[in-house]
């Protein structure tokens, strides 16, 4: 799984390595927004683009 923030991606290490291993936990990861990267020759994220309004999103159990 890749994300474009490094210190996004840290930070979510942080919080999955300092979680308890007594119990199950289900981690989610969301945006408030996506990123065009060129679909349709549009960048950026301060469009009306299907790309921008779909929000990523991850979950796992740790």
């Amino acid at each position: 799984m890749a994300f474009g923030q490094p210190y996004a991606v840290a930070a979510g290490v942080v919080v999955v390595d300092g979680v308890s291993t007594d119990k199950r936990w289900l981690v989610i990861i969301c945006a408030d927004h996506g990123e065009a990267f060129g679909e349709d020759g549009y960048h950026g994220r301060g469009i009306a683009h299907p790309t921008v309004m779909n929000v990523p999103f991850a979950a796992m159990l740790a």
